[in-house]
């Protein structure tokens, strides 16, 4: 169960969705971007600033740039002033020179739709339910498994291992999503909603169980040999995919943190992930 401060905080927990507004894009070919007035809109997302969460579009950017570096499979994105998006609504006129965050849609192929579910769908569970208590880490790694194969597995575990190290603590069901690019057969879809909700949340702990634990400190590699096990994939695997993320995100975050827009307090706070969770602690022994 979660700690007292787990749950105090719960009622502060944000779903990007929630907080920042979100519109489907067109990308000018003269640069930037309009959000049509009506109709299907374009091929990108934009998320427009959060007034409450500070430079919330250059946390993500910078996360989810980096996720892609250690291997995970990202959609393309990019940061543009709010000032380059025709069509922004009035509520952020006096955020203009901010960031927002832009990316490619991963649910539209040559003007097709493809087909796709959430986790919170794919369980069965309502869209409030998100962050079910019942529902775990392991449950879902078991769904992968079922579902979409071997090799996917090792990709959600690739994601569970780097959202630890950059303290993502808002990996739920709705930021799961599978794709059925042929309209039948299911694979994860691309990356999406990485970020450090610690910069916002000090004590903020994993959305959904991983193994027994809740909370980053309490995360050891025993919790994932335990999502292993219930999918039915080898525990040396997922393990040898915790060490060599951890691996990756240690050789190149110096680096990667200096090429993106990543200010001290979230360097700080990666740092002490990266300190302090005993599973990251461990494959990097």
């Amino acid at each position: 169960m979660p700690s007292s401060n787990l749950n105090s905080s719960r009622a502060l927990r944000f779903s990007l969705a929630g907080v920042q507004l979100k519109f489907s894009a067109i990308e000018r070919q003269t640069g930037g971007f309009t959000i049509p007035a009506y109709g299907l809109g374009g091929d990108w997302i934009v998320k427009l600033p959060s007034t409450e969460y500070s430079r919330g579009a250059e946390n993500e950017y910078s996360v989810m740039s980096i996720a892609g570096r250690v291997g995970i499979d990202v959609p393309e994105m990019k940061l543009t002033r709010v000032a380059e998006i025709e069509g922004s609504p009035p509520e952020v006129t006096n955020l203009e020179e901010s960031e927002a965050l832009v990316s490619k849609r991963f649910d539209r192929a040559l003007s097709r739709r493809i087909r796709m579910e959430d986790f919170a769908q794919a369980l069965a569970q309502r869209p409030a339910d998100k962050y079910n208590p019942q529902v775990t880490n392991n449950d879902l790694t078991k769904l992968v498994a079922q579902v979409c194969g071997e090799d996917d597995v090792i990709e959600f575990a690739r994601r569970l291992t780097f959202n630890a190290i950059v303290g993502n603590g808002d990996m739920h069901l709705k930021n799961w999503t599978l794709l059925y690019p042929d309209g039948r057969t299911s694979e994860l879809s691309p990356a999406y909603d990485f970020l450090c909700t610690t910069v916002y949340i000090p004590d903020d702990g994993l959305a959904l169980r991983l193994g027994t634990a809740r909370t980053w400190r309490d995360l050891s590699l025993d919790d994932f040999e335990a999502t292993a096990d219930g999918s039915g994939v080898n525990q040396a695997t997922i393990v040898d995919t915790v060490v060599d993320v951890a691996v990756r995100f240690r050789d190149g975050w110096e680096d990667w943190s200096k090429s993106h827009p990543v200010n001290d307090d979230l360097k700080r706070r990666i740092a002490q992930q990266i300190d302090t969770c005993p599973a990251i602690v461990s494959a990097l022994q």
